[in-house]
């Protein structure tokens, strides 16, 4: 597997832009750093995008009872406060929050930060690019991040490591807490 690749252009990519190059090129995965720069991804490998599918899904049933938030998947694209755009493996953001966006900002690269984010290492960012991925989305307001390295059996929330075992998050406004089973992912 192939790592990203980050182009330094000669000016800051837009929106529009990364929109472009994703419909011309559907293989690929644009995102942009804070800095302006342009960052490429190869397609995920087949276990990978199991293992994204899985917690995506998880993800989803879980929220289907809870009825507090909205789930996305890893083509979903965030412009997060720091004006970088990136696309965690799955998200959850407060209906209330998701509901106060404009349509137009919900078919788009919505504004904002989710406060669930979850990262799943593969084979082509052993660990530094991951980790610096959740960094950002927790320097930009994500309330719950978690970064899980099914290889390894290695899980943190929040930074801090964690058992590879369930744990149960309580996600913002939600009386029911999210309970991951990172042993669903092997």
């Amino acid at each position: 597997m192939s790592e990203a690749t980050t182009i330094h252009w000669i000016r800051r990519v837009s929106d529009e832009e990364i929109q472009l190059l994703s419909d011309r090129n559907p293989e690929l995965c644009f995102e942009r750093s804070a800095e302006g720069d342009l960052v490429v991804s190869p397609p995920a490998g087949s276990n990978s995008g199991r293992r994204n599918a899985t917690l995506t899904g998880i993800l989803w049933s879980w929220n289907a009872r809870a009825g507090k938030g909205v789930v996305f998947d890893s083509s979903a694209g965030f412009v997060l406060p720091d004006s970088s755009l990136l696309s965690p493996d799955a998200s959850w953001i407060a209906r209330s929050r998701w509901e106060g966006l404009t349509p137009q900002q919900q078919r788009r690269f919505s504004p904002l930060c989710p406060e669930v984010v979850m990262e799943i290492m593969s084979p082509s960012d052993r660990g530094r690019r991951a980790r610096e991925r959740v960094e950002i989305f927790q320097k930009n307001g994500a309330a719950v991040t978690v970064l899980l390295d099914p290889d390894k059996r290695l899980m943190e929330v929040n930074g801090r490591p964690q058992p590879w075992e369930p744990v149960a998050l309580a996600f913002p406004d939600c009386d029911v807490p999210f309970v991951l089973d990172p042993r669903e992912l092997e």
